[in-house]
């Protein structure tokens, strides 16, 4: 997911400090133009960057032939989901201008006429995938008895921020970083393109659940019976329960209560990433991923070594894996990520990763513990989600 200059200007957020290191079309440029067309180009960018989901293009179809231009971001989104707190007013200072009706339905028509032609082969296999088909930033992996889609990359502070806003990253200051002045009260500070970090993994399941509601889905983990402890929150990366005991009232949402079977965006488990990184089961797990030497990884991994004492950017090793033909980014190093499973007893694993991890913490099989309420340095996100074949 990457920040534009337009993401912000439009959308009446001060930027602060350093710019963005990925500036797109600035606001000036846009008014130049029509103003159909720069709503267009807006759109479109909200769409490539899952801002924006087809669904409300089809209604934006379907109050245009009516004769009615609705701003696709309806207003009770905004007190529930902070990136519709952004996006909303830049739309609706289009829409508040001229626009050309007959050319903006043709657009959308067309929009949804080349999207429904790429999902079709989807269609065939991966029911549930229908509902939400725009997710560029997820790839659908073969796993043993069912499909797994999981991010290519790690989630960014930018997708931290748009979702839970705020950012509890160690690494946000410096160069590269930018400040986000939000309802001219609360300052956010962040490097958009690094990793969010330093999160619990109650944070990390809270982020989880929440984008799996932004997407219609039932979220994975039932956190309503639970007391977290007072002052602690996801936003901030430190949600923690009020007491040891409150961990026995987590549940999970499946017909079978195993998160396998969940719907929603969940943490990985220790076993998938295993099969992953041994190259879908193919080669040892007790090696580097995929079957690389110790200097091939070098090439594939940020660690302690080359990260120069803090997380990158995502996207920015020399080269990357990919699978079934799709990129993933960092699926070893820059920093650690959180799993689902527990130890055994109290504590939940996490891969570990980062600016303080030796070249061995690349190999496929470590893993290391730690209680689920502390926010971990350099430990952060990758979500992925389980598609139900037709054949299951």
């Amino acid at each position: 997911m990457r920040l534009s200059a337009l993401t912000l200007v439009l959308l009446g957020i001060i930027l602060v400090a350093e710019r963005p290191t990925h500036a797109g079309p600035r606001c000036g440029d846009l008014m130049s133009s029509s103003n159909t067309d720069g709503l267009i180009t807006y759109l479109t960018q909200l769409l490539e960057q899952r801002k924006l989901s087809v669904e409300a293009i089809r209604k934006l179809v379907m109050g245009l032939e009516r004769g009615i231009l609705e701003n696709p971001i309806p207003s009770e989104q905004v007190r529930i989901r902070f990136e519709a707190l952004i996006h909303r007013p830049g739309i609706q200072q289009y829409l508040d201008s001229n626009i050309d009706y007959p050319y903006l339905l043709s657009w959308a028509r067309n929009y949804l006429a080349n999207k429904q032609d790429s999902i079709k082969d989807r269609r065939n296999t991966e029911k549930d995938t229908e509902k939400f088909p725009n997710l560029p930033n997820f790839h659908r992996i073969p796993m043993p008895g069912y499909n797994l889609e999981m991010m290519e990359e790690l989630v960014t502070q930018l997708a931290w921020v748009e979702e839970m806003g705020s950012n509890p990253s160690l690494n946000k200051s410096g160069p590269g970083s930018i400040r986000l002045i939000i309802n001219k009260k609360k300052r956010v500070e962040l490097k958009p393109d690094h990793p969010v970090s330093q999160i619990s993994w109650w944070s990390a399941i809270e982020y989880a659940n929440r984008l799996s509601e932004q997407y219609g889905l039932v979220p994975a983990y039932d956190l309503d019976a639970i007391e977290f402890r007072e002052g602690s929150s996801a936003e901030n990366g430190n949600l923690m329960l009020a007491r040891a005991s409150e961990a026995d009232k987590l549940t999970i949402n499946s017909h079978s209560g195993k998160i396998e079977d969940a719907e929603g965006f969940r943490l990985p488990t220790h076993a998938e990433m295993t099969y992953i990184l041994s190259n879908l089961g193919q080669t040892s797990e007790h090696g580097y991923p995929f079957g690389l030497s110790e200097e091939e990884i070098k090439e594939y991994a940020w660690y302690k070594d080359n990260s120069h004492g803090g997380s990158q950017p995502v996207r920015t090793t020399p080269r990357h894996f990919v699978i079934h033909g799709n990129p993933f980014y960092d699926l070893v190093g820059n920093i650690g990520i959180w799993l689902h499973d527990d130890d055994g007893f109290s504590d939940r694993l996490f891969r570990p990763g980062g600016p303080t991890s030796q070249v061995e913490d690349l190999k496929i099989d470590k893993k290391a513990s730690e209680w689920p309420g502390i926010p971990l340095f350099y430990v952060g996100v990758r979500l992925v989600r389980t598609l139900k074949l037709s054949t299951r």
